[in-house]
């Protein structure tokens, strides 16, 4: 169990880390970094779907360990389980956070991108993969 725990807190501080990167080397070097020049029809609709695509995203990764199935395969297989489902849930989160801060400085720091990120941002404590968490994730509840 130990080695799993190591190995999710990797890629959850491997996460942070490309994103506060990513944030930085926007800040930093803006004039080098490049801007999509789409139409507003385009724009509109990958906002709508980014913003749709979290808004669904958040609960339902929040959640995934109480579903049926997965909790019954994180009570049976443990250790391997708990690294699959805890890798799922952190791209999950991890892809939408990173896509969201890119689209926010590609398309001239649209606002909305920039929310949804923060929003991400505030829900990686919930997801953080430490030792008691992850052993109470495999622990039946009774």
């Amino acid at each position: 169990m130990k080695r799993t725990q190591q190995i999710l807190m990797t890629v959850f501080v491997l996460l942070c880390l490309v994103s506060a990167g990513l944030y930085l080397m926007y800040t930093f070097l803006p004039e080098s970094m490049p801007v999509l020049h789409v139409s507003d029809e385009t724009r509109f609709t990958t906002t709508s779907v980014f913003i749709l695509l979290t808004l669904a995203t958040i609960p339902f990764s929040l959640r995934l360990f109480k579903f049926k199935g997965i909790a019954r395969d994180l009570h049976t297989r443990k250790a391997p389980a708990l690294l699959k489902w805890g890798l799922i849930r952190m791209v999950m989160i991890g892809d939408l956070l990173v896509f969201n801060i890119l689209f926010y400085y590609l398309f001239e720091e649209e606002p909305t991108h920039g929310w949804l990120a923060v929003i991400l941002l505030l829900i990686l404590p919930f997801i953080v993969p430490t030792k008691g968490r992850c052993e109470a994730e495999v622990t039946e509840d009774k």
